[in-house]
């Protein structure tokens, strides 16, 4: 059985996908495009058809009030955790669950056919992070990026969801 896609339609699986060649002005207006919030997982497939990932807080967290940042590679900030790839047909929602525990920052890249479906999060700890304001994230995209810039950079983004229960995190 396959991950399904109620497993990646969860709240804490949510994603915004773009390639390497994406700055972080771009994934971020991409983000806001798609109503994406600062916990939200940003994903970046690399040329080599590898992946990481980090969330806008913690983009954020580091990049924050930096002049200059939005029009820096998002591939080249040193805080993107690599991650695992799975073929979505591979394995199925609890070996994925589980793959997401023992991977670096506790997540997987779900693929089809090489495309990215979602992401899958096994949040192992809560974050001491501030939730963010989309104009806190406005700030870091730079209001200079055009939200039609984001387009050729964008691989794949969750539907709209609720931030996921802080409970049992």
């Amino acid at each position: 059985m396959p991950v399904t896609d109620r497993l990646l339609a969860q709240p804490q699986n949510s994603f915004i996908a773009v390639t390497a060649q994406a700055s972080v002005g771009q994934a971020l207006a991409a983000l806001l495009a798609h109503d994406g919030r600062d916990w939200w997982h940003l994903v970046v497939r690399w040329s080599d058809n590898t992946w990481a990932a980090t969330t806008a807080a913690q983009l954020y967290a580091a990049l924050g009030g930096r002049p200059g940042a939005s029009a820096e590679p998002l591939a080249a900030w040193n805080g993107l955790v690599a991650a695992n790839v799975v073929e979505q047909n591979e394995v199925d929602d609890p070996q994925a669950r589980s793959l997401a525990l023992g991977s670096p920052g506790g997540l997987i890249v779900v693929l089809a056919g090489g495309a990215i479906v979602g992401v899958v999060y096994a949040a192992r700890r809560q974050t001491n992070l501030s939730p963010l304001s989309s104009g806190q994230l406005t700030q870091l995209a730079g209001e200079a990026v055009n939200l039609k810039d984001y387009g050729a950079i964008l691989l794949a983004a969750s539907k709209k969801s609720a931030p996921p229960s802080r409970a049992g995190t």
